[in-house]
């Protein structure tokens, strides 16, 4: 059988694509590859539009965005009629204070929450406000790796 293709990809290259995308991939990658084929990328590496070659893949995960919200049910089905598996991360709530220009687009969020085959968070708090959307999620709780170099200084 062959080895389930995953591409992880980072959002963002300073924190939560890092902690939640890059590093487990990485991890995932480094530790497992005998049983799981993981590709790590930058969102700005992917052409989210690609389907011939993101159709190579049988899961992307990402962390809360994966192209324009305002495309993303257009894209995910897509994606979905060429066999991928979307799995969506997310680590903050989705509902921001007024003050935020993002209020607009939680509608947009709440589907694609509906729309992905699968949710990835942090705590069970959110899983449980996330069933009401999508009955596939899962909790993955944020960990350090204390092997990084990062975590290796003089005292």
């Amino acid at each position: 059988m062959d080895k389930i293709k995953v591409l992880v990809v980072m959002t963002d290259s300073t924190s939560v694509g890092h902690f939640r995308a890059g590093w487990p991939g990485s991890y995932l990658r480094d530790h497992f590859s005998d049983q799981i084929d993981v590709f790590v990328h930058t969102i700005e590496q992917v052409d989210v539009w690609d389907v011939i070659s993101l159709s190579k893949f049988d899961i992307i995960h990402y962390n809360r965005l994966f192209g324009m919200v305002e495309s993303t049910d257009e894209l995910h089905n897509l994606l979905r009629d060429a066999g991928v598996k979307m799995v969506m991360d997310i680590d903050d709530h989705w509902i921001f204070p007024e003050e935020f220009s993002i209020v607009s687009e939680v509608d947009l969020q709440l589907n694609i929450f509906k729309n992905v085959d699968h949710i990835t968070t942090t705590t069970d708090l959110f899983r449980d406000e996330l069933l009401e959307f999508n009955e596939n999620v899962t909790v993955l709780p944020n960990a350090i790796d204390l092997d990084h170099r990062m975590w290796k200084f003089k005292d």
